[in-house]
């Protein structure tokens, strides 16, 4: 991983780090990182955090931009120098969560040109619509479908 995330700086190639599962990860890797987006239990293991910190003040000690997952709650995000903000979830009747991580990593990736609080909001609106399907495949929307969801949800 080091080598990978080495070249991929030198070569100007941004990289999307979601560290699952949990693990601590070394200081100079997250340095190499555009985002790194975990959940708050991996969030507080990548930065070997000790006791019952806010998540809010995790994402601050972060020496990288971070984007939280929160599920139903949506994410918290926060780009190199901002305060953490805050993307709502979207509601929806829930029968599948197998992907949503994947789904909103792919997401973020995609979208990330439009801005970052422009991909955070599609990014949850895509692992809403995905949690709402069987299957981690058959439950990826496309693009229309995102639009319309929002279009739906403005």
């Amino acid at each position: 991983m080091d080598a990978t995330l080495r070249i991929a700086q030198e070569e100007g190639v941004p990289v999307i780090l979601n560290p699952a599962p949990a693990q601590r990860l070394p200081v100079e890797w997250l340095h190499r990182v555009r985002f790194l987006t975990p959940n708050q239990h991996e969030l507080a293991t990548v930065l070997d955090a000790q006791g019952d910190i806010d998540f809010r003040e995790l994402m601050r000690r972060a020496p990288c931009p971070v984007v939280l997952t929160r599920g139903e709650d949506g994410a918290w995000f926060r780009d190199t120098d901002d305060e953490p903000r805050h993307q709502a979830g979207f509601k929806v009747d829930a029968v599948d969560s197998t992907g949503a991580g994947d789904t909103f990593n792919a997401a973020l990736a995609v979208y990330l040109s439009e801005g970052l609080d422009v991909a955070v909001r599609k990014a949850c609106a895509t692992a809403a619509i995905a949690v709402s399907r069987l299957g981690a495949q058959g439950g990826m929307p496309r693009a229309e479908e995102v639009a319309a969801f929002l279009e739906k949800h403005a």
